[in-house]
């Protein structure tokens, strides 16, 4: 399969993705983490997450586009 996924992303584009870093990739991590960014379906489905372990795929999906493409933290954080 891919045994480089854990820390290189199949989607080439991401490579060249200038991600955060610092405090601020800490902050936005942290609210997204507990279910504070502040944008209901992200953050409904983040509680859920850490309430019962586990979420729908269609909501998976969305979370985790939030973390990448609106907050721009790595995907390999979200993915730990």
């Amino acid at each position: 399969s891919f045994p480089m996924m854990r820390d290189t992303s199949i989607r080439l584009h991401y490579e060249q993705t200038e991600w955060l870093s610092g405090e601020e990739e800490d902050a936005r991590f942290n609210a997204w983490k507990t279910g504070n960014t502040g944008y209901p379906l992200v953050d409904s489905g983040m509680r859920e997450l850490w309430k019962t372990g586990w979420m729908t795929q269609s909501v998976r999906m969305v979370v985790a586009s939030f973390l990448v493409e609106y907050l721009r933290v790595n995907w390999v954080r979200g993915a730990k």
